[in-house]
């Protein structure tokens, strides 16, 4: 489980979003083998995201199959 530190001044809601930024593969690296995942078709699709976790898919399949 990932703790956010909350920051304790109200005016540094730019700086909090910094710190939480990250980039769609670390995002998509923190899946666990078996996990659900559903996301809204259409537009609403986070495309980054998408592609970075369809790269990492094999991984998955390999391990449901007891291959890795």
């Amino acid at each position: 489980m990932t703790v956010v530190k909350k920051l304790s001044h109200a005016g540094s809601w730019r700086e909090e979003y910094r710190q939480k930024l990250c980039s769609a593969e670390d995002v998509a690296a923190l899946i666990k083998n078996n996990a659900i995942i559903a996301m809204a078709g259409g537009t609403s699709i986070p495309k980054g995201f998408a592609a970075a976790l369809s790269k990492r898919a094999h991984r998955f399949a390999a391990r449901k199959q007891g291959w890795i």
